[in-house]
């Protein structure tokens, strides 16, 4: 595992833990649907979320949501409306980014962006 690809692990573990603490249920991570994939799938009461999470260790000159393209984006609203489907309780599907700023294991920041797209 490169240290890029741990970082990214770090990440997803320090956002499903934020958004376990803020009352969400964890439904799925690293869901995949064929060559698409969404990093964590939550519920926030009624809510179905669909979540990206983005990690940057060190001095990063860009934001971590910078980083979510359009492609991305198509990518999770697909995955959203086959989600919808499974969930049908959920009245709202909501597209989230977490930002994770980490330098080590006791020292990260969690951003959480609702309706970010």
């Amino acid at each position: 595992m490169t240290e890029n690809q741990k970082t990214g692990l770090w990440g997803e573990i320090f956002a499903v833990r934020h958004l376990r603490d803020e009352g969400y249920e964890i439904l799925d991570a690293n869901y995949r649907l064929g060559h698409l994939e969404a990093d964590i799938i939550a519920r926030d009461g009624e809510t179905l979320c669909l979540v990206e999470v983005k990690t940057r260790s060190g001095d990063a000159m860009l934001d971590p949501a910078e980083n979510v393209g359009a492609e991305k984006i198509r990518n999770l609203e697909i995955i959203g409306s086959t989600m919808k489907k499974i969930f049908p309780e959920c009245k709202e599907i909501r597209y989230d980014i977490i930002e994770v700023f980490y330098r080590n294991r006791q020292n990260y920041q969690v951003h959480h962006i609702k309706n970010a797209f």
